[in-house]
């Protein structure tokens, strides 16, 4: 099905409809403004600053392991960075949001640290929102609903995030809960990554749960083309959409594509959409804007009655 720039394929459809869909977020989800947070290896440069450059072929949680050697607290410094007072969630946490249509099929796995899906969460569904897990104390990869910080979060204690080499071979190999939520997961439901790269180094980890005995039905990733060698070798799907120029957001095609498709779902009927010409920015500003518009508008209906009565007295005032 195409959607705006992109052919989204039946089975991520199907699955989204039947609530089978798990969505896979990250670091590229949260680099939009207003959320205008780094991904890994921006972030990892942060924390080394200056004085402590990573070396070339350097790996990022090598490099960030070589930092906790030489006293820097790497984990307290990420927890700041990305607890900043001036970020908030952007068009792609709510449109992300919105693809789920209730409660049932909840199912978001983050490799993200910040709050801002919890965020996105509570605007779409209050207190009485689905269940929110960090690592490592993870579900059952196979039956769970809600969002799961697979690796850790700043809204708990900075020394379980998964950022240094030794804190991804706990996670992975040594004491492995993520690869045995990840597998459980890609065996049982159909997986759509947002927000990685083919270079991205965390796809290196999460590979470990992509196993050949744990084929599953089906795992997807939304990329921009050319990328393709590495996703298929991973065993992912590619599905593509296209870069923008600037003056517009590099992967503004993106967040369009969801948005629309994330109307659509809330309003329930998924159908083709015509091609026609947008301009992005407008287009981008629109998709913030819905969630307030909607209010607004459903805050009209309701008082639809109360105005007419008023109108209607009014009137009779005037004629007697």
């Amino acid at each position: 099905m195409r959607i705006r720039e992109v052919d989204f394929p039946s089975t991520v459809i199907e699955a989204q409809r039947s609530g089978q869909l798990v969505l896979f977020a990250g670091a590229g989800v949260s680099k939009d403004p207003p959320s205008d947070y780094p991904d890994f290896e921006g972030l990892a440069a942060q924390v080394g600053g200056a004085a402590y450059p990573k070396h070339d072929g350097e790996s990022v949680e090598v490099y960030l392991g070589r930092l906790v050697s030489s006293g820097i607290k790497v984990h307290d410094q990420v927890r700041e960075i990305l607890s900043s007072p001036n970020s908030a969630p952007n068009s792609n946490h709510f449109a992300l949001i919105d693809l789920f249509k209730n409660l049932d099929c909840f199912r978001l796995v983050t490799t993200n640290f910040d709050r801002h899906f919890a965020t996105a969460m509570s605007d779409r569904f209050g207190i009485a929102g689905p269940e929110v897990y960090f690592a490592p104390a993870l579900p059952v990869g196979s039956g769970f609903t809600g969002i799961v910080n697979l690796h850790g979060s700043v809204d708990r204690e900075s020394y379980r995030m998964v950022l240094t080499d030794s804190d991804f071979a706990r996670a992975y190999i040594n004491e492995g809960w993520a690869t045995r939520f990840l597998e459980r997961l890609f065996s049982r439901f159909v997986v759509l990554f947002v927000g990685y790269s083919h270079q991205d180094m965390l796809m290196t980890y999460l590979a470990r749960g992509l196993t050949s005995g744990s084929q599953g039905p089906g795992r997807f990733v939304l990329t921009p083309p050319h990328d393709d060698t590495r996703w298929r070798n991973l065993g992912i799907a590619p599905v593509h959409y296209p870069i923008s120029e600037s003056p517009q957001l590099r992967h503004a095609q993106l967040t369009i594509a969801i948005g629309a498709w994330a109307e659509q779902c809330q309003a329930g009927a998924l159908a083709v959409e015509k091609p026609r010409p947008c301009n992005c920015h407008w287009e981008c500003s629109r998709l913030s804007r819905r969630r307030g518009f909607r209010k607004r508008r459903a805050f009209r209906h309701s008082q639809a009655p109360v105005l007419h009565a008023i109108r209607a007295r009014s009137r009779m005032v005037d004629l007697g």
